[in-house]
C-alpha cells in the first residue's frame, strides 16, 4: 500500500478484507437519522392503484402509541420508528430519475411514504424530522426508496420489508393489530338446541340428564 510522500506499507493480507472495494461504497446513503425520543408522532401514507389510506400514530400517556383509522399491531410502531431512526442504504440505484422510470420503481406515486415529526413543546406534532417514500421490492437487489428533497434512489436492504410497511398490502397483512371480536370469532360461541316453542329446561332437569 502506497502512503503520503511516497512511502510503501505492507499490510496483512486480512486487513484489506474488511476495505470497501466500490465507490458506491463509500457514497453517502443516509435516508433518515433522529432520536426516537424526540418523536411526536408519524404518518404512513399508502398508494395502490386507486386506493389511498393515511394512518396518524400518535403517542399515548403510557408511552405506546395509537394509530387511526386502522390500529397497529402492539410493538409495530415502536420497531418503525427504530428502523426510521438509523435508516442507511445499501446500494444506489441511480442519481436521479425522470417520471416514467420512478413510475416504474414504484416511487411516483410512492407506494409508501413514512413521515415523523418532532414533539413539540405542547406535547403535540412539531417540525418534520424524516420522510422517505419506498417503492418496489425487487428480489435480489432490495427496496428501492428515496429521501425527500434528494433525488438519488437507494436500495435498502430486502429484511426491511419485515419491519417497515413497504405498500398497503403489507401493512395490512403485517402490521394492523388482529380483531379480537368474540362475536365473530365461532369458536368462542355457545350453541344451544333449538326449543321452539317448549319452555327451556330447568338446572334441575339438566343435572337429571
Amino acid at each position: 500500500v502506497q502512503g503520503r510522500e511516497g512511502h510503501l506499507y505492507r499490510l496483512p493480507g486480512d486487513r484489506l478484507d474488511d476495505l470497501p472495494r466500490t465507490t458506491v461504497a463509500f457514497r453517502f446513503k443516509e435516508l433518515s437519522a433522529f432520536a426516537v425520543g424526540d418523536v411526536g408522532g408519524f404518518d404512513l401514507l399508502f398508494q395502490d392503484g386507486e386506493r389511498s389510506v393515511a394512518i396518524e400514530a400518535t403517542p399515548t400517556e403510557e408511552g405506546g402509541w395509537q394509530s387511526t383509522p386502522e390500529p397497529l399491531a402492539p410493538g409495530k410502531a415502536s420497531r418503525i420508528l427504530s428502523e426510521l431512526s438509523s435508516l442507511e442504504g445499501v446500494d444506489i440505484a441511480a442519481d436521479r430519475m425522470g417520471p416514467g422510470e420512478l413510475a416504474g420503481f414504484g416511487l411516483s406515486p410512492a407506494h409508501a411514504t413514512l413521515r415523523v415529526y418532532a414533539r413539540a413543546e405542547d406535547g403535540g406534532r412539531g417540525e418534520p424530522l424524516a420522510e422517505v417514500s419506498l417503492g418496489r421490492l425487487e428480489p435480489g437487489r432490495g427496496i428501492a426508496a428515496q429521501r425527500a428533497g434528494d433525488p438519488v434512489v437507494y436500495w435498502l436492504a430486502e429484511d426491511l420489508g419485515e419491519h417497515l410497511p413497504i405498500g398497503l398490502d403489507a401493512f395490512r397483512n403485517r402490521f394492523l393489530a388482529e380483531e379480537t371480536d368474540a362475536g365473530d370469532d365461532p369458536a368462542s360461541a355457545v350453541v344451544l338446541p333449538e326449543l321452539g316453542e317448549q319452555e327451556a329446561p330447568g338446572l334441575e332437569d339438566l343435572l337429571e340428564e
